[in-house]
């Protein structure tokens, strides 16, 4: 199977190096991957040059975003996007520049869409470290395919027809995956170390914006607030569950643009009742 990824990056000096290295080092080989600068204020895009090759591409965004989480990493990972013709590829990824992959992780994924030919997206779990431990990043369900490590079948990215453009994008696109009738899947035994933990760099502005995102994908008031209120808990943060609590109301009051259907909407809010109903009972 042929596979390209596209990888995002702004101020990843850090970790940058060793992130595509790990991409490099696969006992499966990648036949693309597209480095998008984001306009990055370190040294993230020269050390992204060094690696430049037949097999690496490096492009640059045309302006610079806003830093409101999801829309300004889509809009990076559209400009990657349109460097390649999407058609030559079986599978499609998109991978954040702060993660190392086990050597095999391809190699696992290939055999995984290969067992399922209605597998439309899959990835490992994100590990960060804590303590000198490496521990699962409990701020999701295991089930969830996190935002730093998508990977899909090229067929099934299109009929969802790419990615929503907001905050509330990796959780959309595996819904809309299950609502035309593929299936997801997290292999929990590959351990993949996130090596900036998800919203370290977040301020009360990303968590409205997390609460304009619950209306967005149209979970309505119930499944909002559990939502947001799990996720409040997992940060320790009363400011966060307020500022969210804003961003929904917000959202309510000036009836922003949803970014699923209400077809879509209705299904994505009976399959968090149906899961959060299965939690409930075991």
């Amino acid at each position: 199977m042929n596979i390209c990824i596209i990888v995002p990056f702004y101020n990843e000096a850090d970790h940058l190096k060793k992130s595509i290295e790990s991409f490099i080092d696969q006992s499966y080989p990648l036949d693309k991957i597209i480095l998008v600068d984001d306009h990055s204020t370190d040294n993230s895009l020269q050390i992204a040059k060094k690696y430049e090759s037949n097999t690496i591409k490096i492009v640059q965004t045309d302006a610079r975003s806003e830093r409101k989480p999801g829309k300004k990493v889509i809009n990076a990972f559209n400009v990657g996007l349109k460097e390649i013709d999407i058609n030559q590829y079986d599978l499609l990824g998109k991978f954040d520049a702060d993660i190392l992959l086990p050597d095999h992780y391809f190699e696992q994924m290939v055999n995984a869409f290969k067992k399922d030919h209605q597998l439309g997206i899959c990835s490992g779990l994100l590990y960060i470290r804590y303590n000198n431990k490496w521990i699962y990043e409990a701020i999701a369900d295991e089930n969830k395919i996190r935002g730093p490590l998508k990977l899909y079948r090229v067929d099934c990215f299109k009929q969802i027809d790419g990615l929503r453009n907001g905050i509330g994008w990796d959780s959309v696109d595996q819904y809309l995956a299950n609502y035309y009738q593929w299936t997801t899947s997290v292999l929990k035994q590959i351990k993949v170390k996130h090596l900036k933990p998800t919203g370290s760099g977040y301020s009360n502005q990303h968590a409205f914006e997390f609460g304009k995102s619950m209306y967005v994908m149209r979970y309505g008031l119930f499944i909002s607030f559990l939502a947001i209120s799990k996720l409040a808990f997992a940060k320790k943060s009363i400011s966060f569950l307020i500022m969210a609590g804003k961003g929904y109301w917000f959202a309510c009051n000036k009836k922003v643009d949803k970014i699923v259907t209400s077809e879509e909407g209705k299904f994505i809010r009976q399959y968090r009742l149906k899961a959060m109903k299965k939690r409930f009972l075991n």
